[in-house]
């Protein structure tokens, strides 16, 4: 999973990427140009903040993110 497909996991979840910042406390536009892919590196807070959105432990969503760029680099080779 890379971190525009899990920034679409919240915005799906709440329905609008507006919506998702609102409710995650997460600025507009940071979460905005993750989920367009602007930004690939998020914050740790922000990860913080995703993982207590999704309900899941804050390891495993910097683990899924971790195995999504292994996969990215494997096949860009």
């Amino acid at each position: 999973m890379n971190t525009p497909e899990l920034v679409g996991v919240l915005v799906k979840r709440y329905g609008s990427v507006n919506a998702a910042s609102r409710e995650t406390k997460i600025p507009l536009t940071t979460l905005f140009r993750l989920y367009n892919g602007d930004h690939k590196e998020p914050t740790l807070d922000t990860l913080r903040k995703i993982a207590a959105a999704l309900g899941q432990p804050l390891h495993e969503v910097v683990r899924r993110l971790e195995a999504g760029r292994a996969k990215e680099a494997i096949s860009s080779r």
